[in-house]
């Protein structure tokens, strides 16, 4: 029976040494930021929650999109703040100044109850609905740069992790289709702060870790609440410059309207979780404890000493 041709184009076939030769043709990926993310890589993005990963996200969204020409657009997928909550977020609480994004950057909201019917109608799950829905976003906004914040409510609108593992692997396939770049955001499960951050930290990650072409996280400094650090956990292109031995250290503040990471030095990840200013404090705490408890024993000593004396002289006079 012969093999239908559709069969025998599943695969591309070449030698390594056709491989590089054709790939010398082609232009190396540009850093989208730093050294943590690169053009047309499936990047992941993870923290803990309330550490700032979204903060970061719609950073590099907008610095993303100031570079942008031919019409192109980057696409940030909100499924963590609301309308309000994102312009209270980015307007100067003293002035009511909003901070002025580049037109490039495009905010997306899910409307959930559209979804819902879309669903119904079409008999499509959920993952198939959305990514849909991404696709004809991609399309109509000539979009190369995509945000998804974040992966881990997508999943728990499912409650199931496979619903995650099949939107990432639509997400990986949109990558080759398109040529774009994706950034995914992602929650840690519940874990020991003080602990040095893995890819075992990331939640789902033994499945999800290898969809991705690169991953980096946000962790927080112990000694200081204003603190992050920002650490690669896996490369792909590139240098791995940020590791344990040498993380980005920045710290989270408002300029006027505009919140976001402030680049202030470099550090190892030990130090950045080593808790100092919350030792030292313990340590004087403790400290004021023992002299406490001292000042009390001397004064019951004394007390002792003064009730012994009377006894004494009671008992002399009685003698006498």
């Amino acid at each position: 029976m012969p093999i239908s041709s559709s069969v025998t184009s599943i695969f591309s076939t070449r030698t390594a040494n056709q491989t590089i030769t054709e790939s010398k043709t082609q232009k190396n990926p540009k850093k989208l930021w730093k050294e943590f993310w690169y053009e047309n890589e499936v990047c992941c993005l993870f923290a803990d929650s309330n550490v700032g990963k979204s903060i970061l996200a719609v950073q590099i969204a907008n610095n993303i999109a100031k570079s942008l020409t031919n019409g192109e657009k980057v696409l940030y997928y909100d499924f963590e703040l609301s309308q309000k909550q994102f312009e209270m977020r980015y307007t100067d609480s003293k002035t009511q100044e909003p901070f002025n994004f580049s037109d490039n950057f495009l905010r997306v909201e899910l409307n959930g109850d559209e979804l819902n019917n879309y669903c119904k109608e079409t008999k499509k799950s959920l993952d198939e609905a959305l990514m849909e829905g991404i696709e004809a976003n991609i399309n109509e906004y000539n979009s190369k740069v995509l945000i998804v914040d974040n992966l881990s409510w997508l999943a728990n609108m499912k409650n199931s992790a496979t619903t995650a593992g099949k939107l990432m692997q639509k997400l990986c396939m949109l990558k080759r289709k398109y040529g774009i770049s994706i950034l995914v955001l992602s929650h840690t499960p519940k874990r020991n702060l003080g602990s040095v951050i893995t890819q075992n930290t990331l939640s789902g990650s033994k499945t999800l870790t290898n969809f991705f072409d690169s991953m980096f996280a946000v962790g927080m400094n112990l000694g200081d609440s204003s603190l992050r650090y920002v650490k690669q956990i896996k490369v792909r292109t590139g240098a791995f410059k940020y590791d344990t031995h040498h993380v980005d250290v920045c710290k989270i503040e408002k300029n006027g309207p505009f919140l976001g990471f402030t680049h202030i030095g470099y550090a190892t990840e030990e130090s950045q979780l080593d808790g100092s200013k919350e030792k030292k404090s313990a340590s004087k705490s403790r400290r004021g404890r023992k002299r406490s408890i001292t000042r009390r024993r001397e004064k019951s000593a004394r007390q002792i000493d003064y009730i012994s004396k009377l006894v004494d002289e009671s008992f002399e006079d009685f003698n006498i």
